[in-house]
């Protein structure tokens, strides 16, 4: 998976909410894990005694990194903006080397986190994978996803198809359910 750039504002927001969050979350959690092991008649060692600010930190930017970032609440209050693309989709693509008039089938495959996305379009003949993408929220024609792809035709294409680099755009539809 490759780091994705977005244009909404909203990675620089996350992670001054992630670090407030972490320095409320890390006195509470000490408090709470000293109060249980009291109960026990236990002590904690003296280097295991607070789970620092950083270490909560880097919890829950896994977890809002991996799982988080897609829960509703977050959209509906707009911390998070930024569509989540994860699954196949099939579809089919028009090409300028038959004039846009032969649809090709094709099934796209999106691996997405917070911050990390992969692209894979497949066809009967060849194969891509993104090498650097973006996701586009303040579109004036709506969410896009745009990324560049290295090309590998299979063994059995056509001998006029080559590798290759290329761009992509898709712009994204409300009506794809993909919110």
């Amino acid at each position: 998976m490759i780091p994705y750039g977005t244009d909404s504002p909203e990675r620089g927001r996350g992670h001054i909410v992630l670090l407030f969050a972490s320095m409320l979350i890390s006195p509470t959690a000490t408090a709470a894990l000293t109060g249980l092991l009291t109960s026990f008649g236990q002590t904690l060692p003296p280097y295991l005694e607070t789970p620092s600010p950083l270490f909560v930190f880097g919890i829950l930017y896994f977890l809002f990194e991996n799982l988080l970032w897609r829960w509703p609440p977050f959209r509906w209050v707009q911390l998070v903006k930024v569509p989540d693309l994860n699954g196949c989709w099939d579809g089919e693509i028009r090409t300028n080397d038959r004039n846009f008039e032969v649809p090709y089938r094709v099934r796209l495959e999106i691996n997405q986190t917070w911050t990390r996305i992969r692209v894979r379009l497949i066809t009967a003949s060849s194969g891509s994978a993104s090498t650097s993408a973006s996701v586009e929220v303040e579109s004036p024609q709506g969410a896009a996803l745009a990324y560049e792809y290295l090309s590998e035709p299979e063994p059995n294409a056509p001998e006029r198809m080559q590798m290759h680099r290329g761009t992509t755009r898709l712009i994204l539809s409300s009506a794809l359910s993909i919110w």
